[in-house]
């Protein structure tokens, strides 16, 4: 009965003359709930995770016993998985192990025309004693990889992107505010901008 008046109310574009319950907005309804009966809800199905597996969380500073489930994670929840993946350590380790830590010197060294010499930033570190070559101030080797003003950077005397080579002589210890101050600038340059 319900569906043949709301059918035949609605060819005809209009509504029940009935009081009508309002919307969550605040809008009234077309019909009321006598002509159009309310829908009865969807049952909810709970979730339920079948596989369960206990396991040991695979941070060293938590291994706490949690349940896995289905997809077998190996953290107990987010914050150790990136507190094991994200430290700066491991992801030197994986840019070594695929070949690409510290090759980003080389690379523009190469595609600018200069030399290419292989070392590494602590060989031209403790050449320099870890103080910066610019400001002499010291960097010290904790603060290495960190966004600190002191920490140690390696700096190109003659910028690679001025065609400078990649070798120990043209290589410095540096310390970040000095390196980013410095940029792809000569130190003629850097000296007349700060005499300015």
């Amino acid at each position: 009965m319900a569906d043949a008046k709301y059918k035949a109310a609605y060819s005809r574009g209009g509504s029940c003359d009935h009081a009508k319950p309002l919307f969550a907005n605040g809008k009234e309804r077309k019909f009321c709930f006598d002509c159009v009966p309310k829908p009865a809800p969807r049952p909810r199905i709970p979730y339920t995770n079948k596989i369960v597996n206990t396991a040991t969380c695979a941070n060293p500073e938590c291994q706490k016993a949690f349940q896995a489930g289905r997809y077998n994670s190996k953290y107990c929840c987010e914050k150790c998985r990136l507190r094991v993946n994200n430290t700066l350590e491991v992801r030197r380790e994986k840019l070594k192990a695929a070949g690409c830590y510290g090759s980003s010197h080389r690379w523009r060294a190469r595609r600018n025309g200069g030399k290419v010499e292989r070392f590494t930033k602590e060989q031209v570190f403790d050449r320099d004693k870890w103080r910066c070559q610019i400001c002499g101030i010291d960097t010290p080797k904790e603060l290495k990889g960190s966004f600190f003003h002191s920490a140690p950077e390696l700096d190109h005397i003659v910028p690679l992107s001025r065609g400078g080579d990649h070798t120990k002589e043209n290589s410095r210890c540096a310390c970040r505010s000095c390196n980013q101050f410095k940029s792809n600038k000569t130190d003629a340059e850097m000296l007349s901008l700060l005499a300015a």
